[in-house]
């Protein structure tokens, strides 16, 4: 969860093992996730927000079922907390999805 300490606005999103320092620096540093998160970072600057996980699912590997446990965990917040900072009303992720070579280079390129 993204938290904004002068509004108290937030982001609920999701990530698996390993992927929380990416995340945190893609919509906090790299401004590249939330479009809505990086013009409230712009606007009231870095400083203030917080970066914080607010639940875990535990798992070795990461399998298709502990995906779905993770989005309907998302989905769980989504709903209870009402997130401003969030366009989509329901979880979703690209686990599985297999990015085209040109893909990729762009993405390392952006990185």
């Amino acid at each position: 969860m993204i938290v904004n300490l002068i509004t108290g606005d937030i982001y609920v999103g999701s990530a698996i093992t390993g992927k929380m320092p990416n995340r945190f620096h893609k919509h906090l540093f790299g401004l590249s996730g939330s479009k809505i998160v990086a013009a409230a970072v712009l606007k009231y600057g870095i400083h203030n927000f917080a970066f914080t996980v607010i639940d875990t699912i535990l798992s070795g590997v990461v399998t298709k079922e502990d995906n779905l446990e993770l989005l309907k965990l998302e989905d769980k917040y989504l709903t209870t907390l009402t997130p401003v900072y969030n366009i989509a009303p329901n979880a979703t992720n690209t686990l599985g999805v297999r990015h085209t070579e040109n893909t990729k280079a762009s993405m390392r390129l952006n990185y």
